[in-house]
């Protein structure tokens, strides 16, 4: 298989097929490797590598979807990140960080700007610690795009206006 990914991308003239070919077999094999390293997700479990529970369910009252990264869109990478955050006394995310990414580094900065700007009910008596989100890139609503079902989805289509 490795063999077949370094002949694709050797050849000089890349057709879209074969760019589009890479990155379903690019995000397959990291799918996997990040699956076989956590069985837990194959079975459609959550872990998360912290000792304090997290919080999946609480919704934002407030929410601001990422922009597609240009480079992404243009090469037509589809991918996922999960985020894990603290909700601040006046209901705003802080202490944001990447728990995982598919693939890594190209969606981090823009889920992570987003996140910063979302807004949840205030609780003036405690910050609500260890929550967390992901959310899927997808080129189109029609995408094949299959993600590792951590937790709540939120999907983010690249729609030309």
């Amino acid at each position: 298989m490795l063999e077949s990914i370094n002949n694709i991308k050797l050849t000089p003239k890349k057709s879209k097929l074969k760019v589009v070919l890479l990155t379903i077999t690019t995000l397959a094999l990291v799918s996997g490797v990040s699956a076989a390293g956590n069985n837990e997700w194959m079975n459609g479990q959550k872990k998360v590598e912290f000792s304090t529970k997290i919080n999946t369910s609480i919704e934002p009252i407030l929410r601001i979807e990422p922009k597609y990264p240009i480079r992404a869109a243009r090469d037509e990478i589809e991918g996922a990140v999960l985020l894990k955050f603290d909700i601040d006394l006046d209901g705003s995310p802080k202490n944001i960080s990447v728990l995982t990414a598919i693939p890594e580094n190209v969606f981090n900065r823009v889920s992570i700007r987003a996140l910063k700007q979302w807004k949840y009910a205030p609780d003036p008596k405690k910050v609500l610690k260890d929550n967390v989100v992901q959310l899927d890139f997808r080129m189109n609503a029609n995408s094949t795009f299959e993600s590792v079902n951590l937790i709540e989805k939120i999907s983010i289509n690249n729609q030309k206006n």
